[in-house]
């Protein structure tokens, strides 16, 4: 027969059904050293802490901008670029409505020129290549139809462009302000024109001015009225 189990013979306190409540032990001060009160305060390092981003100091710090004024200054052209009134006025109510500052309206000024400024340099450049290509064609349109006597043809056209004005030469020759770049003598047709009237011209010469014979005009001479008369 098995010897009874006592308690205290060799085993733990309680027995099997038997609950024994788990002491915590006391926390002390000394035991918890390095711990903070509550009603202590822990102090930041200067420096430490960030204002929120965005945020201006109030000495030294970058003013903002101030909104639209009451009424805007004068803007700032390039030098040859004006605006006129009711494009000012415009551009007053514009800025006025999306709050720009006197500085901000002036931005948007200088790029809107630069903008405008690099766009009639591209017209320009283009309007340049577009003529020198219908100048090729139209030399090389007149070189192929006169052929062996493009130079005979070349200096009877020379010779009729002498008889006009210098307004005249200057329309012939690209030189006019209101049509620059463009060479009227270098088209087919005008070319044809000037070396007939100068071939005509080398037949019947006109009269040098105080020779005593009577001037004749261009009319004249293409319309048959000049009076040439038959070698003896």
């Amino acid at each position: 027969m098995a010897d009874e189990v006592t308690a205290g013979e060799g085993t733990p306190e309680t027995g099997a059904g038997q609950n024994s409540p788990t002491e915590t032990p006391e926390t002390t001060q000394s035991d918890a050293e390095g711990t903070t009160d509550e009603n202590t305060t822990v102090d930041t390092p200067e420096g430490d802490t960030e204002a929120p981003e965005g945020a201006e100091s109030a000495e030294g710090g970058e003013e903002a901008p101030q909104g639209a004024p009451e009424s805007y200054g004068e803007f700032k052209f390039p030098e040859g670029v004006t605006a006129s009134e009711g494009d000012l006025k415009s551009f007053h109510e514009l800025a006025k409505e999306l709050d720009l500052s006197q500085e901000q309206a002036q931005k948007l000024v200088d790029l809107e020129t630069q903008r405008m400024g690099d766009m009639q340099k591209a017209q320009q450049e283009a309007v340049v290549k577009h003529l020198e290509g219908v100048k090729t064609e139209w030399v090389e349109g007149t070189k192929k139809a006169w052929g062996d006597d493009f130079d005979a043809k070349a200096a009877d056209a020379v010779r009729a462009s002498e008889v006009g004005s210098d307004e005249f030469r200057d329309l012939l020759n690209g030189r006019d302000p209101k049509l620059p770049g463009v060479v009227l003598a270098d088209h087919p047709a005008v070319a044809e024109f000037l070396a007939t009237v100068g071939a005509q011209m080398k037949e019947a010469p006109f009269a040098k001015s105080g020779s005593g014979a009577k001037s004749k005009g261009v009319a004249d001479t293409l319309y048959g009225t000049v009076d040439v008369q038959a070698p003896d």
